[in-house]
C-alpha cells in the first residue's frame, strides 16, 4: 500500500509524469515508511477551462493547480509524519508541475485495515500472525513479547549504566 490518485491541471510530458511517480513513491517509502513495491499511482488530468477556484476557471487566473488523494492504512503514521509528507508532496507538484496554485489539495485518506487490502487479504488479516492450519500462532506473539520484554530491559539497564557514569 498506499494507493494514490493525482489530479493534474494541466498535461505533463512523461518524462515528467515519471519523475512525479517516482518522487510521490520515494516520499512514501521515506516519510511514511510505505513499502515502494506495493505503493500504485495514476495520474489524471483536467483542462486549465474546466478547473475552477472561487468559480474562476484556471485559464483566468492564469494558475495551475492539482490534488492528490493517496491512501494509506489507519493508524500507521503519526501526525507529524503526515504533515511532512503533505508538505513534501506539495513542494513537489510545485516544482513538477507548477508553479502551482495554494489552492491545491493532498489528502492522506486513511482507510481502517479491515475495509482494504491486496491480493484477495485485508491488511489487517496480514498484520496478524497465522499457523498453517488458519489459527492465530500464538507461539509466534508469545515469542514477540518476550523479545520485547528483554529488549526493554536492556534500554533500562543501558540508561541506568549511562547515569552511573555520570555520578
Amino acid at each position: 500500500m498506499p494507493f494514490i490518485n493525482i489530479q493534474l491541471s494541466h498535461e505533463l510530458p512523461d518524462k515528467l509524469q515519471i519523475q512525479l511517480v517516482e518522487g510521490v513513491t520515494q516520499i512514501m517509502k521515506s516519510t511514511l515508511g510505505k513499502k515502494a513495491e506495493l505503493t500504485a499511482t495514476t495520474i489524471t488530468t483536467t483542462n486549465n477551462d474546466q478547473w475552477f477556484i472561487n468559480c474562476d476557471p484556471l485559464t483566468d487566473i492564469n494558475e495551475n493547480s492539482a490534488q492528490v488523494i493517496a491512501r494509506i492504512s489507519e493508524n500507521t503514521n503519526t501526525e507529524e509524519e503526515k504533515a511532512r509528507a503533505i508538505k513534501q508532496l506539495y513542494d513537489l507538484l510545485d516544482t513538477l508541475c507548477g508553479p502551482i496554485s495554494k489552492t491545491s489539495y493532498i489528502m492522506l485518506d486513511e482507510v481502517p485495515m479491515t475495509d482494504w487490502g491486496y491480493g484477495g487479504q485485508t491488511q489487517e488479516h496480514r498484520r496478524i500472525k497465522r499457523s498453517a492450519d488458519g489459527s492465530i500462532d500464538t507461539e509466534h506473539y508469545l515469542h514477540k513479547g518476550k523479545a520485547l520484554r528483554s529488549q526493554s530491559v536492556f534500554n533500562l539497564l543501558s540508561k541506568l549504566r549511562n547515569k552511573l557514569k555520570f555520578v
